[in-house]
């Protein structure tokens, strides 16, 4: 997919001096760069606590899930 980005030009300079050195495109630096991004988000959101929410108690709502509302609670379920 084609796309245009704007890239700070320092970043590029770097790039390009890179690139010479080893014989690469600048496409593949930048893929390189974003799956090396996402690989760390991936990781870091793995690594991270679960969040523990009760949500019905004997009375039902509880009080932590009634000063979030729904739309907080189902954003919290859909993050795993």
């Amino acid at each position: 997919m084609k796309t245009t980005i704007d890239i700070a030009d320092d970043l590029v300079l770097r790039a390009k001096q890179l690139q010479q050195k080893q014989s690469r495109t600048l496409r593949s630096l930048v893929e390189e760069g974003l799956r090396m991004a996402l690989d760390k988000h991936e990781q870091e959101r793995a690594q991270a606590r679960p969040v523990k929410l009760t949500v019905f108690g004997d009375d039902g709502l509880s009080e932590e899930a009634k000063a979030m509302g729904w739309q907080k609670i189902i954003e919290l379920a859909n993050e795993r």
